[in-house]
């Protein structure tokens, strides 16, 4: 999924969004009945953009989830740990910010995991490769087109695991 517009909607009580908060965010979508979606969304732009514009298309995307009128899902997500920060302008704590503000207005339930520990969950390895975690996805069913959509695929498993709502 490349474009806000192509966000999955239809929100039900026991929907989980799982998302790896990056310059390409990974998300996966738990519906209720186990039906799960997931891809990728780069919200990278313009070398000459201004500051603000790829926080405003994450939250617009984010916005995309509500716009069905159905209630907010509970949210799951990881940062990397090994961010190698590509721009002054870009750094992945601002999505969680952004992340974090559009989760209190939509009074929904939100928190985080260790990205090492998702890793272990998914691997058996806490520095586990992420052509180790695309195998692993595809070895559970998935077909991730990338590392941050496996993740996001691995942290929705980790998170009905370890925390079922």
């Amino acid at each position: 999924m490349n474009s806000p517009s192509d966000s999955p909607s239809g929100f039900g009580p026991r929907t989980i969004l799982a998302l790896r908060l990056d310059i390409k965010t990974g998300w996966a979508l738990h519906r209720p009945g186990g039906v799960i979606s997931s891809g990728s969304v780069n919200f990278a732009g313009y070398q000459l953009e201004r500051f603000g514009k790829k926080y405003a298309r994450f939250s617009r995307w984010l916005g995309e989830f509500n716009r069905s009128g159905a209630s907010a899902p509970v949210v799951r997500f990881v940062i990397q740990n090994r961010i190698a920060v590509r721009s002054p302008v870009w750094h992945p704590d601002a999505l969680l910010g952004v992340m974090a503000i559009w989760c209190e207005r939509c009074e929904t339930d939100y928190g985080g995991w260790n990205e090492d520990s998702v890793r272990h969950f998914a691997c058996g390895d806490f520095s586990a490769p992420d052509r180790d975690l695309i195998q692993s996805a595809v070895a559970a069913g998935f077909h991730p087109k990338d590392a941050g959509e496996a993740m996001a695929i691995h942290l929705l498993r980790y998170s009905l695991k370890e925390a079922p709502i």
